[in-house]
């Protein structure tokens, strides 16, 4: 039986963190969950090997943009992808292969994005 795609989930936003990993489960992901910057730093550098990173832009202790950037250095072929309330003209610069979603997104375009 193949394994399942592995998904690091990374936003304080609690309620929409719950639902989020309940569906990705359900899409067929297995999701980690990470509720601050720091926390998924640590969890990216227990050596884990995640397919996708998603991350929210802002976050406690650190920027979504530095966990993506870290995210692309420890794991060079996942899939990133930096989600965002903020324009993208506010976010700054972030990595070419890092996928920006602007909040609130489709769950079909975040899907879709997540299975190129």
């Amino acid at each position: 039986m193949p394994s399942r795609p592995q998904v690091l989930f990374v936003d304080d936003a609690l309620l929409l963190s719950e639902l989020m990993v309940e569906i990705l489960e359900d899409e067929g992901f297995a999701v980690t969950y990470a509720a601050n910057g720091p926390e998924a730093l640590r969890i990216l550098r227990s050596g884990t090997s995640f397919n996708c990173v998603i991350s929210d832009f802002s976050l406690p202790g650190c920027s979504g943009s530095e966990v993506i950037t870290a995210t692309v250095s420890v794991l060079p072929n996942a899939c990133v992808i930096l989600a965002s309330a903020h324009p993208r003209s506010e976010v700054g610069r972030i990595p070419d292969k890092v996928h920006y979603m602007s909040k609130p997104y489709r769950m079909e375009d975040l899907l879709a994005l997540m299975r190129r």
